[in-house]
């Protein structure tokens, strides 16, 4: 499935290049030729972003009836938010992080955009944090998975 860039021209997000991802880990692991334990270990942060995307997916077909959308979003830098997840006037950005902290493009997405809340999926923290006006939301991937559909 291909997701998106979010941008303010919609025109603007047809000419930037999509990400892909597959609704099923294995049918990935097998294009990937990806089978052994350590090769699984290298990419579980792939994986684990492959998982969130099937579950927002999911949950906008589910709950939303498709009226939200699933996209990400990239700086002229290269800041990344992995996950915009937009539904009516809200904006949810969502980073997947397993091991290391937050990067550059959460803050920048944080200053351009403005949101009240941000979604971190992690290994196993599970707390919310509130830093000036912004909700720093952490949340398990296995909640994650549980908590949307």
């Amino acid at each position: 499935n291909l997701c998106s860039n979010f941008t303010s021209s919609k025109i603007s997000s047809l000419k930037k290049m999509p990400k892909v991802f597959f609704f099923d880990n294995g049918l990935r692991n097998f294009f990937s030729s990806t089978f052994d334990e350590i090769s699984l270990e290298k990419e579980k942060g792939i994986l684990a972003e492959n998982f969130v995307f099937s579950q927002l997916i999911k949950f906008n077909a589910w709950q939303l009836n498709e009226f939200g959308k699933v996209q990400f979003w990239r700086s002229p830098s290269g800041n990344e938010i992995d996950f915009i997840f937009s539904y009516q006037k809200n904006i949810i950005p969502i980073e997947v992080k397993l091991s290391q902290p937050l990067g550059r493009g959460a803050e920048e997405f944080l200053k351009r955009l403005n949101p009240d809340r941000i979604f971190i999926v992690t290994k196993d923290r599970l707390e919310i944090q509130k830093k000036g006006n912004v909700y720093y939301m952490y949340i398990p991937l296995s909640i994650f998975g549980l908590g949307l559909v």
